[in-house]
């Protein structure tokens, strides 16, 4: 017996660059990654940094995946998309290319 897919809900942001280039080509890069589904994505919020060093402002969004990798492939799926648009993980709270973070499993 198989275990059934994964619901996700994802945050991506980004302070660096074209950002909803980069957003909206982050959402697509998610879609075509193997065992991933992209359900839904939300509208995109622009927001100031909060605390840290960051100085640019951020574009967020969220989207709803479907996926049969489990939380460990899918935190290392999305760790190497961010790597793919450019993210180099230097300094904490820093401005960034690409950050994708797993927010909610549902089972």
């Amino acid at each position: 017996m198989s275990r059934p897919d994964w619901l996700w809900v994802i945050g991506l942001g980004t302070s660096q660059g074209d950002r909803l280039t980069t957003l909206t080509a982050a959402l697509y890069a998610l879609d075509t990654l193997p065992g991933v589904t992209l359900l839904r994505a939300s509208g995109l919020y622009e927001s100031p940094p909060a605390g840290g060093i960051a100085r640019g402002r951020f574009l967020n969004g969220a989207a709803l995946i479907q996926s049969r990798l489990g939380p460990l492939a899918l935190l290392a799926a999305c760790q190497g998309l961010e790597a793919r648009f450019g993210r180099r993980r230097k300094l904490r709270w820093s401005d960034r290319t690409l950050d994708l973070d797993l927010l909610w499993p549902d089972a």
